[in-house]
């Protein structure tokens, strides 16, 4: 997937699905859909 300066791609809770997000959003304390949905799988 591409990069952008600023942003960062997360795994949606919904697997296969992904979302390009702002980073400082992002950095919050979460789950993400990764761990849940897709095996941990980077």
């Amino acid at each position: 997937m591409p990069r952008i300066d600023g942003l960062i791609w997360h795994h949606h809770q919904i697997p296969g699905k992904m979302q390009l997000v702002i980073k400082e959003v992002h950095s919050v304390n979460h789950l993400g859909g990764n761990r849940l949905g897709g095996g941990g799988i980077r």
